[in-house]
């Protein structure tokens, strides 16, 4: 609250010595000709620059203050970037429960197994992978709906990846997608190596 008050007064103290050093200047300049002659106190200013440039403090002091301002614009840019995903990951993670509540009350309410219940769900669950996949997230293949787990490991896929991305827990969230993607796809392995061996090629 002091520092409030503190800043407070030094600005209604600026603001109050503002038309008076302005009043100073314009005593200043006119005295000295400026204002009936602006050419010489462009001059002025020139050869103010050109002294002030010829000091040797000049170019290392310019340096630094340019370094500084360069360096706070960047960390403005990274810090706003930062948030700009935070919030794109807080986004999909809820998309990715609402998809996965969506698939668990057609679950409940369908009398058609797994996944024929979901077949109308799939361009909206196409385009939401392809959301998470932009944002650095590997995403299970089409064979994860074909899997006979009852859409388990897609509702897993969904339900967990889904929170810790709402949550801002990003890395957790990277570790589940990979572990997920390898099971489904190992399983879909499993799966085809099973239906090759069951239903062998005719030569």
């Amino acid at each position: 609250m002091m520092e409030f008050i503190r800043r407070l007064v030094a600005f209604l103290t600026v603001l109050a010595a503002s038309p008076l050093l302005a009043k100073l200047v314009e005593r200043w300049l006119d005295k000295a000709g400026y204002l009936d002659d602006p050419s010489k106190g462009v001059h002025l200013a020139l050869s103010t620059l050109a002294a002030i440039a010829e000091q040797a403090w000049f170019y290392p002091a310019l340096t630094g203050i340019l370094g500084f301002g360069l360096g706070l614009i960047a960390n403005r840019i990274g810090t706003n970037k930062s948030k700009s995903l935070a919030s794109q990951h807080r986004d999909i993670g809820y998309r990715m429960q609402e998809m996965a509540q969506a698939i668990q009350q057609r679950e409940r309410r369908s009398l058609n197994p797994w996944p024929d219940y979901i077949g109308d769900l799939a361009p909206r669950l196409e385009s939401l992978f392809i959301e998470v996949a932009k944002v650095g997230i590997v995403v299970p293949g089409p064979d994860i709906a074909r899997l006979n787990d009852d859409g388990h490991l897609l509702l897993s896929y969904l339900q967990f990846v889904g929170t810790m991305l709402a949550d801002g827990h990003t890395d957790a969230a990277i570790r589940q997608a990979v572990d997920i993607v390898t099971e489904s796809q190992a399983k879909a392995l499993r799966s085809s190596e099973q239906k090759n061996h069951d239903y062998p090629a005719l030569g």
